[in-house]
């Protein structure tokens, strides 16, 4: 255990409460604040201020490694990037106010960046090495920078992870106020009974490569193609529009050169509200229905 900033116990402990419901509901994995530095080359010091998304990251990273049957020296020898999904770290608002604030790690441990450039400095990889935060979809974002990268041969392999901790009760609080959670901490996703999401962690990482690359182990999926967009102006920030829903995922389909009717499972957005769930559900029963 290097990290003293993370309180033992997460839950009835003024961070998030549970069982009043003070700070609001949330899905907690368990040991953040574990890190085996020694192993993954990290000072004690420089462990103990880097967020500990950034040490879940090397963790399922070297997991992912493992899994692919591919060593990381022949990784080292090809072209292989990194793209991350992350948000801001909750943990430097923690560190921020500690006397360890003034810290040369401080910096390098809270700046979402790093969380890449960490990946690629420990595994020795020279590809792009790129965070990216587009909030919700930031995962499925550098996914499709990472395929993205392989049809252009910029890479031999790609890293393709997205992480995420609830470490402050601050980004709760904003969020309640925005009344994007649930209060009951359940997400009635496209039900009457929508009233909000309750945040959860976690963190995945894959490697992608080109189906033509040699592989030592059969993959576990293939990615036939993905698209990007942004719903442009809509009545607020925040609003969902649906012709540019139902846009992005006709250019998906094309892209994969597939028809909706193939498709049978779709993993929604379904933020739990009763502004999004009905946008993007006529979007879903229009290119998909």
């Amino acid at each position: 255990n290097v990290q003293q900033l993370i309180p033992r116990s997460r839950v009835g402990d003024g961070l998030l409460d549970t069982r009043d419901g003070k700070y609001g509901f949330a899905y907690l994995i368990d040991d953040v604040d574990k890190f085996d530095a020694t192993f993954f080359e990290v000072h004690r010091a420089e462990a103990r201020l880097m967020d500990p998304q950034q040490r879940l990251l090397l963790e399922m990273t070297w997991k992912a490694i493992e899994d692919t049957n591919i060593s990381v020296e022949e990784m080292r020898t090809k072209r292989t990037a990194v793209y991350v999904g992350i948000g801001a770290s909750e943990y430097g608002l923690l560190a921020g106010s500690s006397e360890l604030s003034n810290s040369v790690f401080s910096l390098s441990g809270a700046m979402p960046s790093i969380s890449a450039g960490r990946l690629s400095h420990f595994f020795g990889f020279q590809g792009a090495s790129v965070a990216i935060d587009t909030a919700c979809s930031s995962s499925l974002v550098a996914a499709h920078m990472g395929c993205s990268s392989l049809r252009k041969q910029e890479c031999d392999y790609a890293i393709v992870g997205g992480v995420t901790l609830v470490l402050s009760h601050q980004g709760i609080e904003m969020l309640k106020q925005v009344q994007a959670l649930s209060p009951d901490g359940i997400c009635h996703t496209f039900d009457v009974a929508a009233n909000g999401y309750a945040r959860g962690e976690g963190c995945g990482v894959v490697i992608l490569t080109n189906s033509n690359q040699e592989m030592k182990k059969a993959p576990i999926a293939e990615i036939l193609g993905s698209a990007v967009n942004h719903d442009g102006r809509a009545s607020a920030l925040t609003a969902p529009n649906g012709p540019a829903q139902e846009k992005v995922l006709r250019e998906a389909l094309s892209d994969a050169g597939i028809t909706g009717a193939e498709v049978q499972v779709i993993e929604a957005h379904g933020t739990g509200t009763n502004l999004g769930d009905p946008i993007e559900m006529r979007a879903l029963g229009s290119v998909y229905g």
